[in-house]
């Protein structure tokens, strides 16, 4: 929580929570299809280069944000932008 305050984030929820809305507000990046095989091999360097040059993304939070898609599973986290498809 305490990244989060210094990126201007104003957590008002539970740890896990505001970490996974964060997560969900940018799940159409993070579950690109170019990235993801990378993230299913827990390969992270090319997301944390997209997300650090993503101008509105809070930098500093691209380490928790990868970890906590990493721990709910990268398919299990994109499923919902696969049944759109």
């Amino acid at each position: 929580m305490t990244l989060a305050i210094r990126a201007g984030q104003q957590p008002e929820r539970a740890n896990s929570e505001w970490l996974d809305a964060l997560a969900r507000k940018w799940r159409v990046v993070i579950c690109e299809q170019e990235y993801r095989e990378d993230l299913l091999n827990t390969s992270l360097q090319k997301m944390m280069e997209r997300l650090k040059t993503t101008p509105t993304f809070p930098k500093i939070l691209a380490t928790p944000v990868l970890l906590y898609v990493l721990k709910q599973g990268v398919n299990n986290f994109c499923e919902p932008l696969d049944l759109l498809k």
